[in-house]
């Protein structure tokens, strides 16, 4: 799939081991013994499944482990072998790290992993790739025109990101003191879009709430945009709201857990309390009557991103835990 396209085409050589159904010894002596012959120094595992692998794996391979979590997957209540892998993650994994300081105390709070063996590293973006502007392309291919105010959305179609919020928030914008369109981008292919779209047609507004789908090229999708709504119930970080940021959006967006951090001193955003249609609606229509505020959220966004969330900045705070161990 895409990791694996990217990963080949930045000239990397990826392996794939499995998939996995359940849980399997084999696979572990696998994974540990590949990290032996390539003489890995260290494994790096992303979410509670991948770092209990990783964890024993490492064990076996003699190396230390660190797991990155960036949000709740696979930490349900239901799971369950939840209680074994949580053990497995204290005694097996040397440190793991959470997008956001939100993130860390409730995997904290779920795991009983020591505290003091965790730290957070906010995810970062190559911020070359982003800049304030107009890119017309995603425009014109939904037919919308110069003088429209895109209020945009950016994350796969997910139960998590509650775009039912944002759609019932529309029908309570009415005429506002623009043109104006929602346009929704994310793959849609799973079964949370069909009663979206339902609800948008029960609404009435098929002319004013559009999904675009899949768009490979963030940055220009985003330059569509003349203001980001992010209408989540639950984000570990937001990489979206980091990239909306840099290219300069005013921002509306819900105190779902990372965009608290992210919008922190910026005077770039407005936060509203989640599942909230009145006041999701109520910050739109704020920021569609004050373009000056708007204007200003421009001029501060990028810098707020420059300042807290370079790619480089990530990867240095990597390179230190990395050393470290």
């Amino acid at each position: 799939g895409w990791v694996w396209d990217t990963a080949v085409a930045r000239g990397l050589e990826p392996v794939q081991l499995g998939p996995v159904g359940r849980f399997s010894i084999k696979f572990v002596r696998e994974l540990a013994r590949l990290a032996r012959q390539r003489k890995a120094r260290l494994i790096h595992a992303h979410l509670l499944g991948s770092a209990v692998y990783g964890g024993l794996a490492g064990r076996l391979a003699g190396i230390p482990v660190v797991a990155t979590f960036h949000g709740l997957t696979d930490l349900r209540a239901g799971d369950p072998f939840r209680l074994v892998r949580q053990s497995i993650l204290r005694r097996s994994v040397d440190r793991i790290v959470l997008v956001s300081n939100a993130l860390r105390a409730e995997v904290l709070a779920r795991t009983g992993y020591p505290a003091h063996r965790s730290e957070v590293i906010h995810n970062g973006i190559d911020l070359t790739r982003y800049r304030p502007g107009r890119d017309n392309v995603l425009r014109d291919r939904l037919g919308i025109g110069p003088e429209e105010w895109v209020i945009g959305a950016l994350g796969n179609v997910r139960p998590a990101k509650a775009y039912e919020v944002l759609i019932q928030a529309a029908a309570r914008l009415g005429q506002l003191s623009r043109p104006w369109r929602i346009v929704i981008v994310g793959d849609t292919t799973g079964p949370t879009w069909p009663p979206l779209v339902e609800l948008v047609r029960s609404l009435g507004l098929d002319d004013r709430v559009l999904f675009a789908g899949f768009e490979d090229d963030v940055p220009a999708t985003l330059r569509a945009f003349d203001l980001f709504a992010l209408s989540s119930r639950s984000e570990g970080f937001s990489l979206a709201t980091v990239q909306a940021l840099a290219t300069g959006l005013p921002i509306v967006a819900t105190r779902s857990g990372g965009p608290e951090e992210i919008l922190e001193g910026s005077g770039a955003g407005l936060l509203v309390t989640p599942d909230d249609p009145e006041a999701l609606a109520a910050a739109l229509t704020t920021l569609s009557i004050d373009p000056a505020r708007c204007a200003a959220m421009t001029a501060r966004g990028p810098s707020h991103a420059l300042a807290r969330f370079s790619l480089e900045t990530m990867l240095d705070k990597y390179q230190e835990l990395y050393r470290a161990l």
